[in-house]
């Protein structure tokens, strides 16, 4: 009798031994199908700090609507490829940074532009560049790092629990392992 338990207990047991409960994921339906994974603020800030000490080109990025002034979002870099480029794949990130940073941008957000420095307060307008060249920038070969907002938390820099002022560049004011950044449910990611 226990034998014909245990056989029946076996044929019912499932295949892989965890089940559901700490079993692996099966990959996300994007990156079966080739699509990009999207970027997050915590993963390119700290890319942009290891490029950045790397010593990789940078440039500063901006946002406006048509016609209208430019408003300093944040930098860029990137070792491998043009600063445009880079901008360009992490486009998605500094339009919702912008709108973080001037909220009267979120309700006109689809019409924003984009640009790069050129310096000296001079942008360049950041082209429609061909989906396909900006999908083969890889992510972890581009780095941003946003305009710091301390009514979120983003792109903030604190030591021994106290907001500081500075980039992540600035070493006597923080380091890159003390920032946080701020979820939007208002939770600490990093």
């Amino acid at each position: 009798m226990k034998l014909l338990i245990l056989l029946l207990l076996s044929l019912l047991a499932p295949a892989h031994p965890l089940a559901g409960f700490a079993a692996p994921k099966p990959p996300a339906a994007g990156a079966a199908a080739g699509k990009q994974v999207p970027l997050s603020p915590k993963s390119q800030w700290d890319r942009y700090g290891k490029l950045s000490k790397a010593s990789a080109p940078a440039a500063d990025v901006a946002a406006r609507l048509p016609a209208s002034a430019w408003r300093r979002v944040g930098s860029v870099a990137s070792a491998a490829h043009a600063l445009p480029l880079a901008a360009a794949r992490q486009k998605r990130l500094i339009g919702e940074h912008a709108c973080r940073l001037f909220p009267e941008l979120t309700s006109r957000q689809r019409e924003l532009e984009f640009g790069v420095g050129k310096g000296e307060g001079e942008w360049e307008v950041l082209a429609n560049l061909d989906k396909g060249e900006v999908a083969g920038v890889p992510a972890d070969e581009v780095g941003f790092e946003g305009v710091e907002d301390p009514a979120t938390g983003y792109y903030c820099l604190y030591k021994q629990g106290k907001l500081v002022s500075g980039s992540t560049e600035d070493k006597s004011k923080g380091s890159m392992d003390s920032k946080k950044v701020q979820g939007g449910s208002g939770w600490s990611v990093g």
